[in-house]
């Protein structure tokens, strides 16, 4: 006997009344792995190690991304030059004593066009709002604070979380797009259900963007849901 059973698994309905019982078992569209370890570890699994919602372990993950992109951009006198963009993030979730979970987000974004300029248009790549280079570098920090106490609104337990991040992107000054900064800072209520799978959010924005020439303040109300 192999060390893995793939065994039929119970399909759905059949017609009785005319005898086909064809349908009660059916090979199933995934792979059922039976190795010894698996087996043992569905018979050892305890409920709280089931649990996949916010704050129930220690958490810190690091990411690292970068893309390159050989010839991407126009240097403006008839040859080429690269576009290399890379990011490091770091996230670090600790649950506390009183059951409230502490979170602390960082995040650094580095975009270098090498001065490039756009082949079909002849322009610096820029970003909307007000067309700043994209050139540059960006970071972010965030903090928040999920809160112990389960709450029922509206018949959807869950539980409250304080947010607040600050956002900066340096733009470079590239061809005839001049040198700016974009920053912007959140202060955000979330109400989490479900563990990670669904939320509500009310978030208050003040932005400030280069080239608009002063501070918007925005409030926005959205949800989430994960399937």
């Amino acid at each position: 006997m192999g060390k893995t059973i793939v065994p039929c698994d119970k399909g759905g309905s059949s017609d009785i009344k005319s005898g086909r019982l064809s349908n009660y078992y059916s090979e199933p569209e995934f792979f059922i792995d039976y190795s010894e370890e698996n087996v043992e570890r569905i018979k050892t699994l305890t409920i709280a190690d089931r649990k996949r919602h916010y704050g129930e372990k220690n958490i810190l993950a690091i990411g690292l991304a970068a893309m390159h992109r050989h010839d991407a951009l126009s240097d403006g006198a008839g040859g080429e030059v690269d576009y290399t963009s890379w990011n490091l993030d770091v996230l670090f979730e600790k649950p506390l004593a009183n059951c409230g979970v502490a979170t602390i987000e960082a995040a650094y974004y580095d975009f270098d066009d090498n001065g490039g300029l756009s082949d079909a248009t002849g322009a610096a790549i820029t970003l909307p709002p007000h067309n700043a280079a994209r050139q540059g570098e960006s970071y972010f920090i965030l903090g928040s604070y999920l809160f112990p106490n389960q709450c029922c609104i509206l018949g959807l337990p869950g539980r409250f979380q304080a947010l607040t991040r600050y956002q900066e992107y340096d733009h470079d000054a590239v061809g005839a797009v001049a040198a700016g900064t974009t920053d912007a800072l959140d202060l955000q209520l979330n109400y989490i259900m479900f563990g990670h799978k669904a939320r509500i959010s009310a978030v208050w924005t003040q932005l400030d963007t280069a080239g608009a020439g002063g501070e918007d303040d925005l409030f926005t109300i959205g949800t989430q849901l994960q399937f």
